[in-house]
């Protein structure tokens, strides 16, 4: 499987497909060859930029014999129909969180996916920032000893020049939590890798007029004792903030994409070498993820962020 030729069919291909062709061509392990999108004006000038072959119905991209990769990047409620039927003609798959809507289709997704032999792996990119993964390694080392609790918050302009009218529709997928939060909300749970046993959540619309939520809160117990939150506020106006604060009972780290991972000596905070990366931290993240997927094709394994962590 070392040599195999990875030609990549982008179906939903928008602004931040953009960033996964960086991620491609830095990587060296890819080649983009399709696209598919509904809007044909968009499509063909996406293709035309990129010397890809267009389709404006995925199905016909599916059927593309050169394509044996597809980066599933549309509205959350295709999630699951796309991915079955491209596993179905046996291509490995990256899908843009969430995974899908429910558990069911989930599990129906990893399913499929392992009896047709191929790679399922979900964009959480949050897991490839230099400030997650130093933060993780400081936690390996049993910095602070027995956790406590994780506190995550994902406050942002909820909507702004990126956000598409599918994002504020229930029938969609839409909302903060799916959109946004859920980034929080897995690394909440890659920190505490344990089952939960209790979640709470309050989810409701303040900020805007529109049927789903902008704002929430998620209370979540562990079996390992220990107690995890998440705060989503969807502002009009406001400074973003997007973090985790990890308190043990020898200390505390907190990290966010952008500034790294810190933590506590002599009751200040103190900046984990390395964890901050200068520039576009996003592009950074995006080409580790690729190549993670690159690799566990090449090695017939799941890749570290798969189906079977999301259900």
């Amino acid at each position: 499987m070392d040599n195999i030729k990875l030609n990549v069919g982008i179906i939903g291909a928008g602004k931040f497909s953009h960033r996964h062709i960086r991620a491609f061509r830095s990587s060296g392990r890819f080649e983009v060859v399709a696209a598919s999108r509904r809007d044909n004006q968009e499509l063909a000038a996406f293709c035309r930029e990129y010397g890809l072959r267009a389709y404006t119905d995925y199905h016909e991209l599916l059927m593309d014999r050169e394509v044996n990769v597809v980066l599933v990047s549309t509205p959350h409620h295709l999630h699951y129909p796309i991915c079955c039927e491209a596993a179905q003609k046996g291509k490995h798959i990256m899908v843009e969180k969430p995974m899908a809507l429910t558990a069911n289709q989930c599990q129906e997704m990893n399913r499929i996916a392992e009896e047709n032999g191929v790679t399922l792996m979900i964009g959480h990119t949050a897991r490839f920032t230099n400030a997650f993964i130093s933060a993780s390694k400081y936690l390996a080392e049993d910095n602070l000893g027995d956790l406590l609790q994780v506190n995550s918050v994902s406050n942002t302009r909820w909507v702004n020049e990126d956000r598409k009218e599918w994002h504020l529709m229930k029938k969609y997928g839409g909302g903060y939590l799916y959109t946004l939060g859920i980034h929080q909300l897995d690394l909440i749970m890659q920190i505490v890798n344990a089952p939960a046993y209790s979640v709470r959540a309050k989810l409701g619309t303040f900020f805007h007029d529109q049927e789903v939520d902008d704002h929430g809160m998620i209370w979540i117990n562990f079996s390992n004792g220990v107690l995890a939150t998440l705060v989503m506020t969807g502002f009009r106006s406001g400074v973003n903030n997007v973090s985790t604060e990890i308190t043990g009972r020898m200390g505390q780290i907190k990290f966010n994409s952008a500034e790294g991972a810190f933590y506590t000596e002599h009751n200040q905070w103190v900046s984990i070498p390395d964890s901050a990366i200068s520039g576009q931290w996003i592009d950074d993240a995006l080409l580790r993820q690729w190549e993670e997927f690159a690799m566990a094709i090449s090695e017939s394994r799941l890749p570290s962020v798969n189906g079977w962590q999301i259900e």
